[in-house]
């Protein structure tokens, strides 16, 4: 083989096969020693890997010595070329430390590359402590570098590197003396991460997947019956808050309540239940916490298991709505409808003297009221304002009275160095005019 590839690369001689033919006649193995050899030889710059082809048989024989020696003793020679190389890099993983050289040894192919191959990555990890070598030569690294987990995942690597510095991921960090750090992470963790990742959705995929729209996903929120999970309460590097696999339990427990269609009937489908049905968003709520506390079942249950798919009778649908009814107001419909001051029922609201809910509406928080709410209110309190007005007297001076005659007022909201929203009980005024008639005073 010597002659033969010494007549072929000098391109002389009565040779009838090429380089690249006795290359490939071989299974790729003259490529392999030909990179063993180039390892041995420097050019003018200093840099080994780039070598002159030998012109004779004494030069070929040369030339491919120290390649030879490599494959004697086989594998103590090698093990110690792989170590040496080792030791005169810089760098944290097998690419940085072994260089072009590495690099060029694993694109090789052929049945001597493989042996290579495979014995220099068991010697990186077994006596270099390369965190990124493969356990096994064909099997999952079980390290992965914070770029490569990235892609993996999906997601931007500093993500990684912030997890592992603030110890919320498992994970290992080296710094090299030139300053820059290097992040590894545990391939049971990522395999973990990606679990939760699909476990774990955001608002637009639990909604695909329900087969409602995102506005319907955000009445279900807002029913209480779908949780999204805070940022907090998320696993690491989680980007939805949507347990699937609790939600999926769900829509199964309602699809297996599904006790068929007794009779031909109108049905309504779920995804059919929106503001655009009721405008009553309180009723709508409680619709939705009867369907997934089991009290309306569907009657058919189509196109697999997505929910906004299953049908209801619209007869249950109806009747759940109009018992659920009823007239709801906002704070400054009361104020309108009253005449009170907004900033007073607002104050009431927030306090807890007029019972009430706060919720969303575009991007501002209002305050619902129910009527009967406001009903109890008005039945419980009196707002001095009103009192004054129909004595004709101010409300500052009723209010002297009032504390003359020991009645205590409440709810009051401070206003610079005044107040306004004073409610007196109405239990509180009746014993106060009762104890004034008593002792024959007149009522001021």
């Amino acid at each position: 083989m010597e002659t033969q590839f010494s007549r072929a690369l000098a391109g002389n001689g009565s040779s009838e096969r090429t380089a690249p033919e006795i290359i490939s006649g071989t299974e790729g193995t003259s490529e392999t020693l030909w990179f063993l050899a180039c390892g041995f030889v420097e050019n003018r710059t200093g840099k080994n890997g780039k070598a002159r082809v030998p012109q004779t048989v004494a030069e070929t024989r040369e030339f491919m010595a120290p390649a030879l020696d490599l494959l004697k003793d086989w594998p103590i020679n090698f093990d110690r070329h792989v170590s040496s190389r080792w030791n005169a890099g810089e760098g944290q993983t097998a690419s940085q430390r072994l260089g072009s050289w590495y690099r060029a040894l694993m694109h090789l192919k052929g049945d001597l590359a493989s042996c290579l191959q495979e014995r220099c990555q068991q010697v990186i990890r077994e006596r270099c402590g390369d965190l990124y070598a493969r356990a096994e030569p064909n099997s999952e690294p079980d390290w992965l570098s914070a770029a490569e987990a990235a892609r993996r995942l999906g997601i931007r690597s500093d993500r990684l590197v912030d997890a592992v510095a603030s110890g919320k991921i498992e994970g290992r960090q080296t710094t090299t003396g030139h300053g820059h750090r290097h992040t590894v992470i545990s391939t049971k963790c990522i395999l973990d991460i990606e679990r939760d990742r699909d476990r774990f959705l955001d608002a637009r995929e639990t909604a695909k997947r329900l087969g409602v729209s995102k506005s319907q996903l955000s009445l279900l929120r807002g029913a209480g019956v779908l949780r999204e999970l805070s940022l907090e309460e998320r696993p690491p590097l989680i980007d939805g808050g949507f347990d699937w696999a609790l939600i999926e339990t769900k829509v199964h427990q309602i699809a297996a309540s599904s006790e068929g269609m007794p009779a031909p009937c109108q049905t309504i489908t779920f995804n059919q239940l929106t503001l655009r049905r009721t405008t009553d968003r309180s009723a709508l709520f409680t619709l939705f916490r009867q369907i997934f506390d089991g009290g309306i079942k569907p009657v058919s249950i189509a196109h697999g298991d997505r929910l906004g798919d299953f049908s209801f009778a619209a007869t249950d649908i109806e009747k759940a709505l109009e018992s659920a009814a009823e007239t709801v107001m906002t704070a400054r419909d009361v104020s309108r409808v009253t005449g009170w001051k907004y900033e007073c029922v607002t104050h009431w609201c927030a306090i807890g003297l007029l019972p009430a809910s706060r919720t969303q509406r575009g991007s501002s928080e209002i305050w619902l009221i129910r009527q009967k709410a406001l009903c109890e209110f008005q039945a419980t309190y009196a707002v001095v304002a009103d009192l004054a007005r129909a004595m004709g007297t101010s409300s500052r001076a009723f209010s002297a009275v009032l504390e003359a005659a020991k009645v205590e007022t409440i709810g009051a909201k401070r206003v610079g160095e005044t107040s306004r929203g004073r409610l007196i009980r109405i239990s509180d005024l009746a014993r106060a005019l009762s104890k004034l008639t008593a002792e024959g005073t007149p009522a001021a």
